[in-house]
Order: C-alpha cells, then structure tokens, then sequence
C-alpha cells in the first residue's frame, strides 16, 4: 500500500518491543504489519476487517498474536505471523477506546464508552466478566504486572482511575 501523504496514516503507531514489527492504521481503515528484519526487505500484510475507526492495538506478551479494537465495537484478534484473522470479541454497546493483554496473554480487558470493562478468554474468545462503575465512557485499561489487577481510566464528567 502506497501512501500519499502523512497525513492518510493514522495517529496510532505500535511498535512491538525491538521494533522487528510496526503495527499501523491509515485513514481507510486497514491494519498493516511490517516487519523490519535486519537484512531483510520489509513485507508488508494488509489487515481490513473492521468497519469503524480503530482505537487501540496491542501484541501479546509472547508477540505471536496483536488485538485491535475499534468504534464497530469489535475486538479482533489476529495472528503476528500469518496475518489471519483468529476471531471477533462481540459484547460491548458502545466504541472499545483501549484494550490491553494480561501479562501471561490469556486474557484481555477492553474499555468501552459504553461505562463498562470487559475480561475476555484470549483461546476462546468468552466474555468472562463486565465490569462497571465509571459514569462515563472508559478511556484507558492496563493490567498490573502480576495480573491480579486492572486499572482502569475515564473521561468528560468522569476523569477517574479505578482499580
């Protein structure tokens, strides 16, 4: 994919931890990965699957898959390697502002404008638990380091941490 400007690239850039892979969206909605192999040439993979803007996309701690979230109210999961789509996580009302995987990469929480945070079985693809309490739309998650815990922050009228 040729891009024309900076313009059509979308704010949201992720590199996986030693920049071997660079996640991105542009402004029609695709996912590329490009992978940037010491004396290799760089491959590009196209990923189009969502219908709505993308908010968040994060790899797996072991890196072998990455998540993207978006205003569809779709979480999806992909496989790094292949660039396949694994499955759709479908629960949440309102657009998924971040998502996160936990430290040992079976779960993943979701924040949504719809208030709510959801636990979600990565192999499965279950809602596991909807978790509630923020008076507005949930801007940010993460997962403590040992994974017991999830923080969790808000926007607008809101503007709150949980834990």
């Amino acid at each position: 994919m040729r891009m024309r400007s900076n313009k059509e690239l979308f704010w949201l850039t992720l590199l996986l931890i030693s920049g071997i892979l660079a996640c991105n969206r542009d402004s029609s909605n695709d996912l590329s990965l490009t992978s940037k192999i010491p004396d290799q040439p760089p491959r590009l993979v196209l990923q189009t699957g969502h219908s709505g803007e993308v908010y968040d996309v994060v790899f797996s701690p072991d890196g072998k898959q990455f998540a993207s979230s978006s205003e569809d109210r779709i979480i999806k999961l992909w496989d790094a390697a292949t660039s396949l789509e694994l499955r759709s996580l479908e629960g949440h009302t309102g657009a998924i502002k971040s998502i996160a995987f936990s430290p040992d990469g079976k779960l993943i929480a979701s924040g949504s404008d719809d208030k709510t945070i959801k636990l979600w079985d990565v192999t499965t693809g279950t809602q596991l638990h909807s978790l509630e309490g923020h008076t507005f739309g949930v801007t940010s998650v993460a997962f403590s380091p040992d994974g017991k815990r999830i923080a969790s922050g808000s926007s607008y009228d809101d503007r709150s941490v949980r834990l």
